[in-house]
């Protein structure tokens, strides 16, 4: 007589979680350019304008480089 193969019980087998996707870069955008009206104790004022034309950044730290326009006021 032949021998019948065993018949194990179905095993419902864990579902891994999908793995999370990538985080997405936050996208931000403000206006860095505008007028500057700046009154400093025993020096004056400053008033004048800021126009940026360069950003970098390194090590978390945002760097602006522009064009400082205006005139001091005693």
């Amino acid at each position: 007589m032949p021998a019948t193969p065993p018949v194990f019980p179905r095993r419902q087998l864990a579902c891994q979680p999908a793995a999370p996707s990538a985080a997405s870069k936050a996208s931000r955008t403000a206006n860095v350019s505008g007028t500057i009206n700046q009154t400093i104790d025993g020096v004056g004022t400053f008033v004048g304008s800021f126009t940026p034309s360069g950003f970098s950044a390194q090590n978390g730290q945002l760097t602006v480089t522009g064009l400082l326009q205006g005139r001091h006021l005693y």
